[in-house]
């Protein structure tokens, strides 16, 4: 792609692309795996890609979607044949991680559709550039984002009212 380096693109996005996957509910170190198999693979093909954030966020999700899939396949094996993997501690502040999965539990609410636009926007991408990207009309991203920022808002809400009810 002309205008930046692979290398520059690299640095500054993928932090927000493994952020993106999480956004769309998958692990922290299943984001991280599929966003650098996405960036390898935009690595390859650096020179016929036109909008490389969308591109590493499709392939991203796709890698995601389908290491999940095997992770599932394996996690029951694991259970059959009764390993169970420790749990590792996050590295990050309490109150971060707090924070992100509490967003994550509300996105979660959300229909599939309505939660992928959410986790587009919260990587700062406009409605035309995610309808591009995902191949739908305009219109149904800003209506899948209205209908989603309208359900996160009543949700919110309610968490808020009975924190203070339980206060």
């Amino acid at each position: 792609m002309p205008g930046i380096s692979f290398e520059a693109f690299f640095a500054d996005d993928f932090p927000r692309l493994a952020g993106f996957l999480i956004s769309l509910g998958y692990e922290s170190a299943l984001a991280e795996d599929a966003a650098a198999e996405a960036m390898y693979k935009a690595h390859e093909n650096w020179g016929s890609i036109d909008h490389p954030g969308s591109w590493v966020r499709t392939v991203a999700k796709r890698e995601a979607m389908n290491q999940a899939i095997r992770d599932q396949d394996g996690i029951k094996k694991a259970v059959q044949g009764g390993w169970v993997p420790p749990k590792q501690s996050p590295e990050d502040p309490p109150r971060i991680v707090e924070a992100r999965l509490r967003r994550q539990e509300m996105l979660k609410t959300l229909p599939d559709q309505q939660r992928e636009v959410m986790a587009w926007t919260f990587d700062g991408f406009e409605p035309i550039e995610i309808a591009n990207a995902l191949g739908v009309a305009p219109d149904t991203v800003r209506s899948n984002l209205r209908h989603a920022r309208t359900k996160l808002k009543k949700l919110y809400t309610q968490q808020n009212q009975q924190a203070e009810g339980g206060a």
